[in-house]
């Protein structure tokens, strides 16, 4: 829109010698060309009176003021350009203004307003569907100025019931008062029932004036919103019993690791406490069984020493000590060695 206004050829059309058939075929076909998605084509004066419109081409409308309009006397008082929302044939709308200046410099003077609308249709709803990943409706104020709101549904993407929706979300007594009246955002807010349900968040549309026109609505389907969370916690539960599948033997084999040896030293203990010293011991090996089997093995040890120390001093106590009467001088009894321990010699 701002290019098409910097022409010298839109320019001219806004020369006070111009004549109402040459500007009404500038907006219907000419201005068309360049803006083809554009709905309705609008020229004003520097007065803001309109000079022509594409959706009258029978020149109605021309000569009315639009000075009360925010967007037509923004672009007016600011020399810039513009964009805000309106309803056109009940239809949310996004309108362009840009100025339409002659001349450059000191010398630039302000000719006009050219303005273009731009209906929400499927394509523009399917672009905002791409962007939010949900279902798009659009509820219109429908009702006249001064009057109380009246929404309904003005558009919608495809593959929703968008008039069973509209009636779900407005049933809400709160809606109403707080989109439309308040101007605030609504939800989000769960809609319907059973397989119907959805996430609803409105946004109220409001003109360049600061008045509600409309509300944007993106729904999300509740059971494709909780999809993604099912399938985490499907994959929770499923890594979860792996785990405990491959836990449960892993646990019984390192228990059996441990409890084997530990139940070795209970059974040499109990063969100690009943006088067997012929036990077999554990290996040692690392950690705290091996220093309990190592701490065993000594004692072992030491009790076998102990043993074989007494049954010495048994053997040396029943030997012959007879020697016909007389004790022998000078005989000694050489040192005995039990076990690697020397014992004093007897004499």
């Amino acid at each position: 829109v701002r290019t098409l206004a910097r022409e010298p050829g839109t320019q001219a059309i806004f020369a006070e010698e111009v004549d109402l058939a040459t500007r009404l075929s500038f907006a219907t076909d000419d201005a068309h060309v360049v803006l083809q998605e554009a709905s309705t084509i609008f020229l004003f004066d520097r007065y803001s009176r309109v000079l022509a419109r594409s959706d009258r081409p029978d020149g109605r409308g021309v000569g009315q003021p639009f000075a009360s309009v925010g967007w037509v006397a923004s672009v007016l008082d600011s020399w810039q350009g513009t964009t805000a929302f309106i309803l056109e044939k009940q239809s949310l709308s996004l309108v362009a203004a840009a100025p339409v200046i002659s001349g450059e410099g000191d010398g630039a003077q302000l000719q006009g307003v050219l303005a273009a609308t731009f209906i929400f249709d499927d394509t523009a709803l399917g672009q905002l569907q791409a962007l939010t990943r949900g279902e798009i409706l659009v509820i219109a104020d429908t009702a006249r100025r001064g009057e109380e709101p009246q929404p309904g549904l003005s558009g919608s993407t495809s593959g929703i019931d968008g008039e069973g929706l509209t009636q779900d979300f407005l049933a809400d007594p709160h809606v109403v008062e707080q989109l439309f009246v308040g101007g605030a955002t609504f939800g989000p807010v769960t809609v319907g029932g059973d397989n119907r349900a959805r996430e609803v968040l409105a946004v109220p549309v409001a003109n360049s004036n600061g008045n509600v026109l409309a509300a944007l609505l993106v729904a999300r389907s509740r059971a494709e919103e909780m999809a993604s969370f099912y399938a985490i916690r499907r994959g929770l539960v499923i890594a979860g019993l792996l785990m405990l599948g491959l836990s449960l033997p892993i646990s019984y084999l390192l228990g059996r690791r441990i409890a084997r040896p530990l139940r070795k030293l209970a059974e040499g203990a109990e063969m100690i406490r009943d006088g067997r010293l012929d036990v077999e011991l554990p290996d040692s090996g690392g950690g705290e069984v091996g220093v309990l089997a190592g701490a065993f093995g000594a004692m072992v040890d030491e009790l076998r020493e102990k043993e074989a120390l007494e049954q010495l001093l048994v053997d040396l106590k029943s030997r012959p000590t007879d020697t016909g009467g007389e004790p022998t001088v000078g005989a000694e009894t050489p040192p005995a060695v039990v076990d690697g321990l020397r014992l004093p010699a007897l004499g």
